[in-house]
């Protein structure tokens, strides 16, 4: 009897250790995967600033002529679109291919 004891507690003991790995693995993954995701956004909002900077340092020549642009970068897609002549809005969209990270500005000139 005594062993069956020892050996059933010690089952038990494993299934809760299993189980509290388990726990720990997912988290450390997931926390991983959080960081991954704000080191995307912080690098797509460089990316928007530089579009922007990019945007306001054209001559007022080459906006009347600019329509849209896109970057394809290995990990960004960086687009600037043209909404209509009369009003000079534009339309800011940076996105991530790997992760689900998008960040958009319009700007009017």
């Amino acid at each position: 009897m005594k062993k069956s004891y020892i050996l059933f507690s010690t089952l038990i003991i494993v299934v809760i250790f299993s189980f509290v790995a388990k726990n720990i693995l997912e988290t450390n993954a997931l926390k991983s995967r959080v960081v991954n995701e704000k080191l995307h956004f912080i690098q797509a909002k460089s990316h928007l600033i530089f579009l922007e900077n990019y945007l306001l340092s054209m001559s007022q020549s080459e906006l009347d002529n600019f329509s849209s642009l896109q970057i394809d970068d290995n990990d960004f897609l960086l687009t600037i679109k043209k909404y209509d002549d009369t009003t000079k809005k534009y339309f800011l969209v940076v996105s991530s291919s790997k992760f689900k990270v998008r960040v958009t500005k319009t700007i009017y000139l």
